[in-house]
């Protein structure tokens, strides 16, 4: 489950120091857990005849559930689209989806009308994304249907089956209800269905999301169905496409014999939840705290150190939008020691930690930047950011429509952020009227929703964003909705002369400039570096819906399991004009988005008609890049990893085996993008015959 998706976990039996009088927590708890066994075991009072099952007799060992009966309920519940070809599954796969419920997270069995969605969006989504991409993620959803979160599914059919009320978290189901259980990699026996699968949460250590097999794939790949996320709702799922780390069987609470049958009743309405209050109006502003100037066009404040810019990010936090005032950095600034970044993730960090500078929920949302800041052509190091609960991060989280405000000329190298939804190298979230010109970013980014290597998401206020001559030239890891230089764009916004030469590993929706267009011109734009992921992966936008697409080009070779595109992927209405893309390896991606050209055609100037190689375009001589470039904005190339070369040094060595080897033995933990760069057999972990790999090729043995 994403992090937006985690209940609060329990620790049982954590120990606590010994006081006089005092119940230990860990002793409370086994009592109560012992009582609940007892209560669970004795008849009902004044009972005659065969006593209905209660929930309680559950958690006796093999108690009365049996695990097909609700594997087969949850079939009924997935999006039938996502049902692979040739399938076997505990319920035909003809019979699935007949009433395909959506995912909320902290929601048992909701109703999706339109009170319950507005509840749990004020509850549990004003802080992670806005209405307008709440409503959109939700739009197509029934509005008769039903919700769960994760653990939701199972709480959900328990009480259909039951009758009363339960709530059992993703964590207690591990460590109460399964035997036989671990981790995956450590686990030989064959899988089973209706086996549950937990991914545990590299912060707390916890189970945070749950799954279960289902049957297996064509080939003998297990599958799971999972309520997996807002934007897809109960799926089914490969396993080796997932990240689960655990399994186990919930032999306390279910029997694994032959499939039954089961029927379930008419779901009963869900009450409406609270409304949030909102945020009270901040006390005070924080006074300025810069190198000079007075806020002026002509008299800026002035930008120098670190501690300068985390006094603008303290300022916005505090309620001061900025609007009207103008900044400037003078020099190149760094934030931490850098030797290191390769590494950073959230169990490694540096001594600094970076403020975005602007954020946004509903209650507040003038917590934005408004202001002018000129970079000065000068470079940002070591920024570092890293909380997989918090979204609208990036240098700004967030930056809004205002006086002439905009972000000009600056580079952001080095550096890495990891939130959750909204996240972009420069900007989390520009909305409206909001000019980024002349930015690059060479960091690393991972998220969830809307990610971008400028921009997480451009949307449209009185105005629409304008993004001109920025450039991504990191990696990114994320979900859904992924681009190079935006995540996703709404009506009115305009790209104009980027480019991206990144890596971008997502699931759906991949493109080297936008992973959504809704709307968007994008004009002048290309795209050499890497996507990969399952559906909707194209070289330049995975998809535009009523988007006009001029003089564009994708040297990239998309790398999709499911579907994609050369240039697009999908989408419906938009105009497309002179543009291009490399000749793909897979015929299945030439869907007539663009034309494809051949590596030769896409360095001849009369073979891209429309291109303007006098004033936009250029083939530059001296570049080792081939294909054409932006005379006012140069290609440069991403610092992607070598595989094989663990430690980043930029060569395969013998140390590079090394690191791998004590990996495989288990005296190390590698960081998470070490890991990619050791496995080179593609087993998910580094093991011994990667690092005999690596040592071949440090020695010369093969290439």
């Amino acid at each position: 489950m994403t992090a937006y998706q985690k209940k609060k976990e329990t620790e049982p039996n954590k120990k606590r120091a010994a006081r006089p009088s005092r119940i230990g927590l860990g002793r409370l708890c086994a009592a109560l857990f012992a009582l609940l066994l007892l209560l669970s075991a004795l008849p009902a009072a004044a009972e005659t005849g065969v006593r209905e099952p209660k929930f309680g007799d559950g958690l006796r060992a093999s108690g009365g559930h049996n695990i097909n009966a609700f594997i087969r309920w949850t079939l009924t519940h997935v999006d039938p689209s996502t049902v692979p070809e040739g399938a076997e599954l505990a319920l035909p796969a003809e019979s699935c989806g007949t009433s395909p419920w959506q995912y909320l997270y902290g929601g048992i069995r909701t109703r999706t009308d339109e009170t319950t969605l507005t509840n749990f969006y004020n509850n549990h989504y004003n802080e992670q994304m806005t209405r307008q991409q709440y409503d959109a993620l939700t739009a197509h959803w029934s509005r008769s249907g039903y919700a769960t979160d994760c653990q939701g599914l199972l709480d959900a059919w328990l009480t259909y089956e039951e009758g009363e009320p339960t709530d059992i978290n993703v964590q207690m189901n591990y460590y109460y209800w399964c035997t036989q259980k671990g981790r995956i990699d450590e686990i030989t026996r064959p899988y089973r269905i209706g086996e549950a699968l937990f991914v545990q949460s590299e912060t707390s250590g916890n189970m945070g999301h749950i799954g279960w097999v289902c049957g297996f794939d064509a080939d003998g790949t297990p599958l799971a169905v999972e309520s997996r996320g807002i934007s897809y709702g109960v799926v089914i799922t490969r396993i080796d496409h997932r990240n689960w780390t655990h399994r186990g069987l919930m032999t306390v609470v279910f029997s694994y014999p032959s499939a039954g049958s089961t029927a379930f009743p008419e779901l009963p309405p869900v009450p409406d939840a609270p409304e949030t209050p909102e945020d009270p109006a901040p006390a005070n502003i924080i006074s300025p705290s810069f190198g000079g100037g007075s806020g002026t066009e002509a008299d800026p404040w002035l930008i120098s150190t670190a501690a300068h810019l985390l006094a603008l990010s303290s300022r916005v936090k505090a309620g001061h939008d900025c609007s009207g005032e103008y900044y400037r950095i003078t020099n190149d600034i760094t934030f931490n020691d850098t030797s290191d970044w390769e590494e950073w993730d959230l169990q490694h960090a540096p001594a600094n930690e970076w403020e975005p500078i602007g954020y946004w929920n509903s209650a507040s949302a003038n917590r934005a930047f408004r202001g002018n800041l000129d970079g000065g052509g000068h470079t940002l190091r070591g920024l570092y950011f890293a909380d997989d609960q918090q979204s609208f991060v990036g240098l700004f989280g967030y930056i809004r429509e205002g006086a002439d405000c905009a972000v000009r000329d600056l580079t952001i190298e080095e550096s890495y952020f990891y939130g959750l939804n909204n996240v972009g190298g420069v900007a989390g979230m520009a909305a409206g009227d909001v000019i980024i010109e002349n930015c690059r970013f060479t960091g690393r980014i991972r998220a969830e929703l809307f990610v971008g290597g400028v921009v997480g998401y451009a949307e449209q206020r009185t105005g629409a964003p304008i993004i001109l001559r920025c450039a991504f030239g990191g990696r990114i890891k994320a979900i859904w909705s992924a681009g190079g230089i935006v995540g996703a764009s709404t009506e009115g916004t305009f790209i104009g002369r980027c480019f991206g030469a990144g890596a971008i590993e997502a699931s759906d929706f991949i493109g080297g400039i936008a992973g959504r267009c809704e709307g968007t011109t994008v004009e002048n734009c290309y795209n050499s570096g890497e996507n990969i992921g399952n559906t909707a992966v194209a070289g330049l936008i995975g998809r535009a819906d009523d988007c006009t697409l001029r003089c564009c080009y994708s040297a990239c070779d998309p790398a999709p399991t499911e579907t994609g595109g050369g240039f697009a992927a999908a989408g419906e209405s938009s105009l497309i004009e002179s543009c291009f893309y490399l000749q793909p390896a897979s015929d299945a991606l030439v869907n007539g988005f663009g034309e494809p050209v051949s590596a030769e055609e896409l360095r001849s100037e009369e073979a891209l008609s429309g291109f303007d190689f006098e004033s936009v375009w250029t083939f530059d001589p001296l570049s080792a890049y081939v294909y054409p470039q932006l005379i006012d904005n140069p290609h440069f190339y991403c610092p992607l990893p070598q595989q094989g070369d663990v430690d980043g040094s930029g060569s395969v060595n013998v140390t590079d085996a090394v690191i791998a080897l004590r990996a495989a033995m288990g005296v190390i933990t590698l960081g998470e993008d070490q890991l990619p760069r050791a496995d080179m057999n593609g087993s998910g972990t580094a093991d011994v015959t990667d690092a005999l790999m690596i040592l071949r090729i440090a020695m010369g043995v093969v290439s």
